[in-house]
């Protein structure tokens, strides 16, 4: 599999993150039962690696398990955090307005909160609360827990999982004080903050 190009302002190769012979990966060859090696640079200048095994399947394991392990890299080189977003209550309304936080908030540094408004074509309102995940739902927040527990699975140290309540506010870096009152759709909202429009979590 190709090294990806630039994992951030300065260059990062195989080497710099796995050790000379790769040796940081040996965790890794042990549990997927497979050889990886670094080969030669190629004329365009990419890094390649090569993973062999007896089983196609472990192959195919290894090759998921490092990709998560560069994305990991990556993400700590440019300082970036995942995140999933998910509306509970998405099945009793349509479209989301935009609104000032309540007095109460804990602080006001991000102050625009989505509420997502009632709709008679859908669900009473609060009935989600008697209702499980959807499974869309829960099988989206089991694959976000299992790739953050791959992207620590091979560091030294302990980690913590921590569910912390509160509420969600629009980051006030992205989002201007003029879109107060302003409603979107529900999909494109979803689509907005799942990519260049940052939640900030109020804890307390």
């Amino acid at each position: 599999m190709n090294w990806p190009g630039e994992l951030s302002d300065q260059p990062l190769t195989p080497r710099d993150v796995f050790g000379n012979k790769l040796e940081r990966l040996d965790g890794l060859r042990m549990q997927d039962k497979v050889y990886i090696t670094l080969l030669p640079v190629s004329l365009d200048g990419q890094w390649q690696l090569e993973i062999l095994g007896y089983d196609s399947i472990d192959v195919d394991t290894a090759k998921e398990h490092l990709s998560t392990m560069i994305e990991s890299v990556r993400a700590e080189s440019l300082g970036v955090q995942e995140a999933l977003n998910i509306i509970l209550d998405e099945r009793e309304g349509m479209d989301v307005e935009l609104h000032r936080d309540d007095q109460w908030w804990p602080n006001h540094v991000d102050w625009i909160v989505p509420h997502l408004l009632p709709s008679a074509m859908m669900d009473e309102p609060g009935s989600f609360r008697q209702e499980g995940l959807h499974f869309k739902q829960l099988s989206s927040l089991q694959r976000a827990i299992k790739l953050a527990l791959d992207k620590v699975r091979h560091k030294k140290g302990t980690y913590d999982f921590v569910v912390r309540l509160g509420c969600l506010a629009l980051s006030s870096k992205d989002v201007r004080d003029d879109k107060v009152g302003m409603t979107f759709p529900k999909d494109s909202f979803l689509k907005q903050i799942n990519g260049p429009i940052g939640m900030d979590v109020k804890k307390w």
